[in-house]
């Protein structure tokens, strides 16, 4: 674990969590932050600071509350990202799977999108299905200035490709869920 983490920016981060030092912990993200761009903060500190956490507690050299607290103070931190200057590319309604509540990752793949243009609209994690389809088409029918019902009519939808996971709403709008991020340009 010392080599891993000698001279690594998140070992402070690391310690401050082993502390269940809340503030401490805002404050080095934060730094960290302030030097990177979205995606490198994404990629340098939050990933590897994911697969530590994970590992150290997997480990039993982590507690409980400190692996909580580090969720705590990540979460919000990535979530911010996606409100800085959002894109005025095709929107992207997101949500995490039923029974998912790790957001770490998908939270950066949606930074990544952001930085590329992207609208992002996150509505969180363990969401079903039918009701983040619903907020999709939701905004697809705003932006067609039709009714706001969450319905569509047999025919009227653009497209379906490989449901669950996706649901294209005209050439602006995607419906996108955790698995399917990887595959969006």
């Amino acid at each position: 674990e010392s080599t891993v983490l000698h001279d690594s920016p998140v070992a402070p981060l690391l310690d401050a969590l082993r502390r269940l030092d809340r503030d401490r912990s805002l404050a080095l993200l934060a730094a960290e932050r302030s030097t990177r761009t979205a995606a490198g903060f994404g990629r340098e500190i939050i990933l590897p600071l994911a697969q530590l956490v994970g590992d150290q507690w997997a480990l039993g050299r982590l507690s409980i509350a400190a692996e909580h607290l580090a969720s705590e103070v990540v979460v919000p931190t990535l979530k911010a990202e996606l409100t800085r200057q959002p894109g005025r590319g095709p929107l992207v309604l997101a949500a995490c799977f039923p029974g998912e509540r790790h957001e770490w990752g998908f939270l950066v793949a949606l930074t990544e999108l952001r930085d590329r243009g992207w609208r992002i609209q996150y509505h969180g994690a363990d969401l079903p299905f039918n009701e983040v389809t619903e907020a999709a088409v939701k905004a697809w029918q705003k932006k067609e200035g039709r009714a706001q019902t969450g319905t569509v009519a047999r025919g009227e939808l653009v497209a379906f490709e490989r449901l669950p996971v996706t649901v294209s709403l005209g050439k602006d709008i995607a419906l996108a869920l955790e698995s399917y991020l990887n595959e969006v340009p």
